[in-house]
C-alpha cells in the first residue's frame, strides 16, 4: 500500500511536472503573442506618423503650388485689367474721330451736293 501510495504519488508529481511544463509553454506562447502584437502596434504607429508626416509634406507642397498659381492668377488680372482700360481708352477715341469724321463726310456731301447744283445750272444757262 505504501509501494501504491509512493506510485500515486509520482504519478501526481509527474502529471504536476506535466502540466507545468505545458502551462510554461502556454505562458510563453501567450508572452510571445503579446510581444508580437505589441510590436505591430508600434509599427502601425511608426508608420502612420511617418505617412501622416509625408502626406503633411505633400499637402505642403500642393499648398504652395496653389498660392504660386493665385498670384499668378492675380498678376494675370492685374495685367488684364490695364490692358482692358487702356483698349477702352482708345476705343472711346476712336469713336471720337470716327464721329468727327462722320461730320466732315457728311458737311463735304453737302457741298458736292450744292456743286453739282451749280454745274447744272450752269450747263442749262449754257444750253437753254
Amino acid at each position: 500500500m505504501h509501494a501504491l501510495l509512493l506510485n500515486i504519488r509520482k504519478q501526481q508529481t509527474n502529471l504536476i511536472k506535466k502540466g507545468m511544463n505545458e502551462f510554461m509553454n502556454i505562458e510563453f506562447g501567450v508572452l510571445i503573442s503579446i510581444c508580437l502584437a505589441l510590436l505591430s502596434i508600434i509599427t502601425f504607429s511608426t508608420n502612420r506618423r511617418r505617412n501622416s508626416i509625408e502626406e503633411g509634406k505633400e499637402l505642403a507642397m500642393i499648398m504652395s503650388k496653389l498660392d504660386f498659381l493665385q498670384n499668378d492668377m492675380k498678376d494675370v488680372k492685374a495685367e488684364h485689367r490695364v490692358e482692358f482700360k487702356q483698349m477702352r481708352e482708345l476705343l472711346s477715341s476712336l469713336h471720337e474721330e470716327v464721329s468727327i469724321l462722320k461730320n466732315s463726310v457728311n458737311t463735304g456731301h453737302r457741298r458736292i451736293d450744292k456743286l453739282e447744283e451749280r454745274i447744272e445750272a450752269i450747263e442749262r444757262s449754257n444750253h437753254g
